[in-house]
């Protein structure tokens, strides 16, 4: 690859929710720390729009709607958004002199990515679930490559440009698990992680549930998360169970969470379960029931295979059979340490290197296919070489996307497009 610039340079496409946001930002410091320049692209509506700059990036604002669900007005809506995402992420990949385009998932990552093959840019997309969105299905025929944060989700994409890297996690983090150790005497700490948005059903029935883990005469230290949601009745909750917590909304230092954390009572979201498996940290996960294709309870159960942890639906908890599988997690070290090295063994911490190093593979950017080759961590971890990029794409004139759209000279957006069958920009 010919370089625009003198470094290369990476946009990272999507975002929408925490889930999104955080490995993008994992990504974001490997590109940099392997010599690299990162520019976001996102919508004002989306966490990136606000965490990206907080974390020293810079990030560019696309207009972004959902294509699929909801009444005429709202299809309309979502069409001309996404002429608009196009057009001015084209405009904002040319200004930069973007040399390579990654969508994460969320409204701006398909309308970059779109972009981007009209310009003949490199293009990739990182889908982090067990079971995979629409959306990323439908544009890995568009792209050069897709990584993949679970093996579960090799069969939904083509072979040929496939990848198992796992979801990238920051360093910090990924530098927790190995020193993982049993708590000994002291009091046994509960992390409980609602997520940006917040459980209410985590909030309502967990103080109950660690009141009788208590009950059987383990100590408890608790820690809840509650996103945007009130805190108060969380706090009256333990308070009125005579259980020390501390509730707080948000929690901006995750990796000294997980340290502290000898279990995690949280959702499944693919980011939330890859930093579990990173900072080796038994966990009950609760999926959240109304996410797309349910691809949280997929999640929760490629961790708890291994042993990692036990995950329950909501219509399925039954608190004196959890607090008893909780209790005897945390009073007997041998099962508690065979929790905690199976969710290492499963994880992936080096996920965001191997990104960067098969980018260099196959677009030849030396500084790339070296990067994190001397990390301890995720020793084994193997990224296909002989890569076959793009088999089949024909990028110009005649792109076709989705029935009817098609990307080329110009946009041309109308005759045949329909609606809901085939492209959905964010979920």
């Amino acid at each position: 690859m010919t370089l625009r610039g003198s470094k290369p340079k990476v946009a990272l496409a999507g975002g929408g929710t925490g889930g999104h946001v955080v490995p993008a930002l994992a990504l974001a410091d490997a590109f940099v720390a392997a010599g690299s320049e990162v520019v976001f692209i996102g919508t004002e509506h989306g966490y990136e729009a606000t965490m990206v700059p907080k974390r020293g990036y810079r990030i560019e604002l696309v207009a972004g709607s959902r294509l699929v669900g909801g009444g005429l007005l709202a299809k309309i809506k979502g069409i001309v958004n996404l002429i608009k995402g196009v057009l001015a992420a084209r405009a904002i990949l040319q200004h930069e002199q973007v040399d390579l385009v990654l969508g994460v998932g969320g409204y701006a990552s398909g309308a970059a990515l779109l972009a981007a093959k009209t310009l003949g840019l490199p293009t990739g997309v990182h889908e982090s679930n067990a079971v995979p969105g629409l959306t990323n299905q439908v544009l890995s025929r568009l792209v050069n490559r897709v990584y993949l944060g679970f093996a579960a989700a090799q069969s939904a994409f083509p072979q040929a440009v496939a990848r198992l890297t796992g979801n990238p996690v920051r360093y910090e983090i990924a530098a927790v698990g190995p020193q993982r150790q049993h708590r000994g005497d002291r009091p046994a700490r509960v992390l409980v992680i609602g997520g940006s948005q917040g459980s209410q059903f985590l909030n309502e029935r967990v103080p109950a549930l660690l009141q009788a883990v208590a009950g059987q005469g383990i100590a408890l230290q608790v820690r809840h998360q509650v996103g945007k949601l009130d805190p108060t009745p969380v706090q009256i909750a333990y308070a009125a169970k005579d259980l020390p917590a501390t509730v707080e909304g948000f929690i901006h230092d995750m990796a000294a969470a997980y340290a502290w954390a000898d279990v995690a009572i949280t959702r499944s979201g693919s980011g939330t379960v890859a930093e579990l498996a990173a900072a080796a940290l038994p966990a009950l996960l609760v999926p959240f029931p109304h996410a797309a294709r349910d691809h949280q309870a997929a999640n929760a159960a490629a961790l708890c295979a291994t042993g990692g942890g036990r995950w329950v639906r909501q219509n399925d908890w039954h608190q004196a059979d959890l607090a008893k599988w909780l209790g005897e997690l945390l009073s007997q070290t041998s099962q508690w340490t065979a929790a905690s090295q199976a969710a290492l063994k499963f994880a992936l911490p080096d996920a965001a290197a191997a990104v960067v190093r098969d980018c260099g593979q196959w677009l030849h950017v030396e500084q790339w296919m070296k990067f994190g080759q001397g990390l301890q961590v995720g020793q084994g971890l193997q990224v296909e070489q002989g890569l076959q990029v793009g088999q089949g794409l024909q990028v110009g004139q005649g792109l076709q996307v989705g029935q009817g759209l098609q990307v080329g000279q110009g946009l041309q957006v109308g005759q045949g497009l329909q609606v809901g069958q085939g492209l959905q920009v964010g979920q």
